[in-house]
């Protein structure tokens, strides 16, 4: 049983659940093992190709065409979950999902204890928070879909992505990253802080805060929330976008997961190494983000 300590309370774990994005769940990292007779860099630079002239699910069915168990297997064994929980010797559950939202992670930790998926006695939560720029809804047959907004792949059809696009805005997405941060906070609480959360592709200074009161209100009540472990921690910022120390769709190789992840662990370890500052972006930078957000390659944050 491994133990860590949170606000005066210890909490045993036996196990680590581990929910998030593509970057959680490891996407590219155990790709090359499927691909006979080229190098890891050779499929890098096919997988570029395919950025310019195709899309990642052509890829995927033109060069992989391989079991999504056995891929997510191999990947979810080489991600940052994976080796935070080597560190502590306990076996992880990783549940991320690539695309995914932050109102679908939140419904995936609701309906994995709802399940009994998640055990709230032995487990500990760990959360890859993901970008803000995604959508999230739950079809009459109670089917959850999400996505990210710009990228046609994840949309359940046309129609859907012509009615809901324009949501696509700083308004919408800052009120969204406040009310699922709010849930996954009270869940933290209510759960006796079995969840820990780490910002898996951005954090707190990269999301969208318009330069209106009440969002910096709402923002700056984020950095308050315990379940965040620390504010300046991303495993993005560890790398530029697709430089030499991404694969051919960006996600960060395997050096960068074990890092991170040792951040990580340093940080449970010792508290004191958390930065809970607050970080607020003036409204010149938050334009030019805003800017760069709507001219970005699709594929950034697949």
């Amino acid at each position: 049983m491994a133990k860590i300590t949170r606000n005066g309370n210890t909490v045993n774990f036996n196990r680590i659940a581990a929910f998030g994005c593509s970057h959680t769940e490891g996407a590219e990292l155990a790709d090359a093992s499927f691909v006979e007779n080229k190098t890891a860099d050779e499929v890098d630079r096919i997988k570029r190709d395919y950025c310019l002239t195709k899309d990642i699910p052509s890829f995927y069915a033109d060069i992989m065409p391989v079991d999504i168990n056995e891929l997510r297997s191999r990947q979810n064994k080489l991600s940052w979950p994976n080796y935070v929980a080597d560190a502590y010797n306990v076996p992880i559950l990783n549940l991320g999902e690539s695309g995914s939202s932050l109102g679908q992670i939140v419904f995936r930790i609701e309906e994995a204890i709802k399940t009994g998926v998640v055990d709230l006695e032995n487990d500990l939560i760990l959360v890859g928070i993901t970008s803000p720029d995604r959508f999230f809804m739950i079809h009459a047959n109670n089917k959850p879909d999400s996505g990210i907004f710009g990228n046609m792949c994840g949309w359940p059809s046309a129609e859907c992505k012509e009615q809901f696009e324009f949501l696509d805005n700083e308004h919408y997405l800052t009120w969204q990253v406040f009310t699922t941060m709010t849930h996954l906070n009270a869940l933290d609480q209510v759960t006796n802080n079995r969840i820990i959360a780490a910002y898996a592709a951005c954090n707190l200074t990269d999301l969208l805060c318009p330069s209106i009161e009440l969002y910096s209100d709402m923002l700056r009540g984020i950095d308050k929330m315990d379940f965040i472990l620390d504010n300046s921690l991303s495993l993005l910022h560890f790398t530029k976008y697709n430089d030499e120390n991404t694969h051919g769709f960006s996600h960060p190789k395997i050096p960068y997961h074990k890092a991170f992840a040792k951040n990580i662990v340093d940080r449970l370890e010792d508290p004191a190494l958390c930065d809970k500052t607050m970080y607020v972006n003036p409204e010149d930078q938050l334009k030019e983000q805003l800017s760069a957000l709507r001219k970005r390659d699709p594929f950034i944050y697949y």
